[in-house]
């Protein structure tokens, strides 16, 4: 049977989430009243090159490298926001703290305190944003890795709906605790 191009759409908009190719069949099938999508069938489309010569897993390489590469470049951006912010603050305190013409202070020591406190956060931020990582590129690193070994790589695929009800559970356990905790 010939399949639309919007039902191969939603087949590849699955694929890109990492269902397995029968999940996909299963939903796509419901979604558009379909009786004969099967899992090998979508298998067939993701691993067909198209013009270019890419299959669906290239296209999701791709994908999630330019994913990567956003979550770096906001990381970086918002960092570099935030050391700003601190290096004006700690500037028009040591401004205050040294100009006779600066506006008076209310408290000497407190203002020292606070530009001793920003100093040493800027500093803290320079050497965490040097060694940490951020959590959706380590959880990536994971994945990939993952995929790259094919007895894991099929363990996966086989659980895959029994592993993604596992994460939200977790998760929901997760921010119903961040709830609980919130109204403390």
């Amino acid at each position: 049977m010939a399949y639309n191009d919007s039902v191969k759409l939603a087949a590849y908009s699955l694929y890109l989430q990492s269902l397995s190719y029968e999940e996909i069949a299963r939903r796509i099938s419901m979604e558009f009243a379909l009786s004969t999508l099967k899992g090998g069938t979508v298998r067939q489309w993701a691993e067909k090159p198209d013009e270019r010569g890419e299959t669906w897993e290239d296209h999701r390489e791709r994908v999630r490298a330019a994913m990567r590469k956003n979550v770096e470049e906001t990381a970086v951006t918002r960092m570099e926001e935030i050391r700003s912010k601190s290096e004006t603050i700690m500037e028009s305190l040591y401004e205050s703290l040294t100009s006779a013409s600066a506006p008076k202070i209310k408290s000497f020591e407190g203002a020292v305190y606070a530009f001793k406190t920003i100093s040493e956060f800027t500093l803290a931020l320079e050497s965490r944003g040097n060694e940490q990582m951020h959590p959706l590129l380590i959880v990536q690193a994971m994945m990939e890795v993952f995929q790259e070994i094919p007895e894991v790589r099929r363990a996966i695929k086989v659980n895959w709906t029994r592993i993604q009800e596992e994460i939200r559970t977790r998760l929901q356990d997760a921010r119903e605790i961040r709830v609980i905790a919130h109204e403390e």
